[in-house]
């Protein structure tokens, strides 16, 4: 009966000293974490921009711009490419060369209009629908409302 548990004993030590052992090297011999960093500021034509992506692409290595717009992402690699979004902005793309810093203007885009769907099933008065009624026009304005609102907190 000793004999069993104290080869039982060995084994589990053996199992958990091979554990600790892959667990201290096999970050360093298999992932390729980068030591870089890349901090800036995002705005656009009425100022900086809260909420954007920035992330590595094709990775879950990302974060998003604060209050202020600024932002700041390490582990890179030379050569990843950086990606900037935000829904009603165009996405922009760089390359990571090791500067720094990148600040970054958004420009607006139409393009996001695409996502929406309109669906109307014949003719209604405003009176009776129960929902939301506006026109794309409308729309846009309140989105350009939003952002300097945001802008301005």
């Amino acid at each position: 009966m000793f004999l069993k548990i104290k080869s039982a004993f060995r084994l589990a030590s053996v199992f958990v000293l091979s554990a600790l052992l892959l667990n201290a090297f096999a970050p360093r011999a298999f992932a390729q974490d980068g030591t870089g960093t890349l901090t800036g500021v995002i705005t656009d034509e009425s100022g900086p921009v809260i909420g954007a992506a920035v992330f590595v692409k094709d990775t879950n290595n990302g974060v998003t711009s604060d209050f202020d717009g600024s932002y700041s992402l390490s582990g890179l690699n030379q050569g990843d490419i950086i990606v900037f979004s935000l829904l009603g902005y165009d996405t922009q793309e760089i390359t990571w060369t090791g500067q720094a810093t990148q600040d970054v203007l958004f420009r607006t885009s139409m393009d996001f209009l695409d996502e929406v769907v309109v669906v109307g099933y014949g003719v209604q008065k405003k009176v009776n629908l129960t929902g939301s009624v506006s026109t794309v026009g409308t729309v846009v304005k309140r989105i350009k409302l939003y952002n300097e609102l945001i802008a301005n907190v």
